[in-house]
């Protein structure tokens, strides 16, 4: 931006350097990232952010050599700290964390294309089926918390000590580890820790689990600073001054700057010559975005001593750490990647690993809904079973005598849910009790036949009843196991729960 009324004033060494009328530039530029080098940045067009909850840390063969090497360093077996606390990453609080990295890294640079929550044994197949330029992967650690009371004075108006009373001190720790991949391929970039530590006192014996939904909020948003940091280049602004001169071109060249002409003023001042013109041409280069032109006129004014040697070798030391301000990344072309969000989903008869006739269609009806909260498109079920009856098939267990790619065109389905009913069990046993819900999924690409991604996942419930209270609890047991295959609500929340644990294990939108 130029003045076009008066001279501005330039504050600082620029000021006493040029004196008189100096004209100001001001340069738009971003500093590059704190992790990423230039080179990558191409990486950050479509990003697939990826949370691992800390009881998924486990060590696994599959995911290639980069992801392998780094998942693997998080699983080594440590010795539990007492105060360590497990948060319920599985599922919401996971995709918040995954959200929150999502929001943090999108800009004019590229995006997040997808959020997921855990991981099966293998790596998800969408990262290469929705077209990631990247992938970066979550590992958040258990929070460690210690609180610890002790006794502290009360004293009078006058200082005295007149009795004691307890106060609370509360010491957080939260840490979480990241790693960017570059895709395809899952080629380490970098990975960074990061760590936060807070400590308090209290009055009160504090509410910890209050506390703590606070507190991670906190956290999170601090390091999804520090993320936006790490990854993107960020916007900063430089103000360079032209030099007036006292030649009738410098003068004139001055002029056709502040009115707009940049064109014609660096004509006059190829034709000046001197150092002070290359100092401004460079200028003029920079503002224009022609960086490695700015940085050779800069350093030809540097070189050459005068009055604009100090200016330009400051302009150079700024530009080893600045970028352009529409610096190039690569151009390689990504084939057009599917939109899953708005394709068409089948979820497939379950097939049925147990002895409980109900299981299967209560389960599936659950996943449909679950499913459809979530906002993917599902075929009608009644659609689904009835055209699968038209080809023989009633059952889970008759799929594999149809391709993925006969059954998608048959239910006019993009992608195609396999679950598998594992467990479904409640076992009454008087003095103790124990509610099992195992399902897992296969997600196929109906068009190509290819596996995108694999989980399983287990729900289990137990307890004991007093042994004087034995008979008592199996008779009440056994009529609420009847009750509840009646009214459908057997094993309800721990079916529930296991249909959120593996949809949260599917990409979300950003």
């Amino acid at each position: 931006m130029i003045s076009t009324r008066r001279c501005l004033l330039v504050v600082g060494a620029t000021a006493a350097i040029f004196g008189g009328c100096a004209v100001p530039v001001y340069i738009n530029h971003y500093k590059a990232p704190n992790r990423l080098d230039a080179g990558h940045l191409g990486a950050l067009k479509r990003v697939y952010v990826a949370v691992v909850p800390p009881d998924q840390h486990k060590k696994s063969a599959a995911w290639g050599k980069g992801l392998n090497k780094f998942i693997n360093s998080l699983a080594e077996k440590k010795e539990m700290d007492p105060n360590e606390r497990w948060s319920d990453w599985k599922g919401g609080q996971a995709l918040a964390l995954g959200q929150a990295a999502a929001r943090a890294i999108s800009g004019s640079f590229g995006g997040a294309i997808a959020v997921q929550a855990g991981h099966g044994e293998k790596p998800p197949g969408w990262i290469g089926h929705l077209g990631a330029t990247s992938s970066l992967w979550i590992f958040p650690q258990p929070l460690i918390l210690e609180k610890e009371p002790r006794q502290v004075d009360v004293r009078d108006k006058s200082g005295n000590v007149i009795g004691k009373r307890t106060e609370w001190a509360l010491k957080k720790k939260w840490r979480v580890k990241y790693g960017f991949f570059a895709e395809p391929g899952g080629k380490l970039i970098f990975e960074a820790p990061f760590e936060a530590e807070q400590s308090d006192t209290m009055a009160d014996e504090p509410d910890l689990d209050k506390l703590l939904a606070v507190q991670e909020k906190s956290w999170v948003e601090a390091w999804a600073r520090t993320l936006a940091v790490d990854l993107l280049p960020h916007e900063v602004r430089r103000v360079r001054a032209l030099y007036k001169g006292k030649s009738p071109k410098m003068k004139e060249a001055q002029k056709l700057a502040r009115s707009g002409q940049w064109d014609q003023a660096e004509v006059l001042w190829k034709e000046e010559n001197s150092p002070e013109a290359r100092f401004n041409i460079a200028v003029s280069y920079e503002r224009r975005g022609l960086w490695s032109e700015a940085k050779a006129a800069y350093e030809s004014a540097a070189n050459t001593g005068g009055n604009a040697a100090h200016q330009a070798s400051a302009a150079l030391s700024e530009l080893g750490v600045l970028m352009p301000s529409a610096p190039a990344t690569s151009e390689a072309k990504i084939k057009e990647p599917p939109d899953i969000f708005a394709a068409q989903w089948a979820v497939l008869p379950m097939n049925n690993e147990t002895n409980d006739l109900d299981g299967p269609a209560h389960v599936r009806a659950v996943l449909e809904s679950g499913l459809g909260q979530m906002g993917l498109a599902l075929v009608n079920p009644e659609e689904v079973d009835v055209k699968l009856k038209s080809q023989g098939i009633t059952d889970g267990g008759q799929l594999g005598s149809m391709k993925p790619k006969d059954i998608g065109k048959l239910l006019g389905a993009n992608y195609l849910i396999y679950p598998v009913l594992e467990e479904y069990r409640s076992i009454p046993l008087a003095v103790y009790y124990k509610r099992v819900v195992a399902v897992r999924w296969r997600i196929v690409h109906a068009a190509t036949g290819g596996t995108l991604a694999e989980q399983a996942e287990t729900i289990v419930y137990q307890g004991s009843a007093p042994p004087n209270k034995a008979a008592e609890a199996l008779v009440v047991q056994l009529a609420g196991r009847q009750i509840s295959k009646l009214t459908k609500t057997y094993l309800k929340k721990e079916t529930e729960e296991v249909v959120a644990a593996l949809a949260a294990g599917l990409p979300h939108k950003p």
